[in-house]
């Protein structure tokens, strides 16, 4: 399996690892009873849970820009040093943005995020 493929499989990870905590924070904070209903009335989700569910809905985003990418350098059977690097750039910045999005720290968190996104277009350069 190439980098790029591992990067993305962690990409995945890391969202996998963000919902787990916005469940576990559910649980912690408005109890088992409301985390196993079916929600018909919705918590208004502020504080560090509107930061969770940012950074989730962030991640989905991205993933949706960076999975293709992936993806057709794996078919087309390219991987090269700078391709490697963007998902390696690309997977650094999103755990930096998840990390900093959920801590409430934004300068860093924007900054990962534009970071994240040249590793992209690093990747990208790679089908050209």
């Amino acid at each position: 399996m190439t980098i790029e493929l591992w990067m993305l499989l962690g990409s995945v990870l890391l969202l996998f690892v963000l919902i787990m905590v916005q469940q576990l924070h559910v649980d912690l904070t408005l109890g088992p009873k409301y985390a196993l209903s079916n929600r018909e009335e919705a918590k208004p989700s502020t504080g560090i849970s509107g930061r969770i569910d940012r950074a989730i809905s962030n991640l989905r985003e991205n993933l949706l820009l960076f999975a293709p990418v992936v993806l057709v350098l794996a078919i087309a059977g390219i991987s090269t040093g700078i391709t490697k690097n963007g998902a390696i750039v690309f997977f650094v910045a999103r755990i930096v943005h998840a990390v900093t999005y959920v801590l409430g720290i934004t300068g860093i968190r924007s900054f990962a995020w534009f970071v994240g996104i040249v590793g992209i277009g690093m990747m990208l350069s790679g089908l050209f």
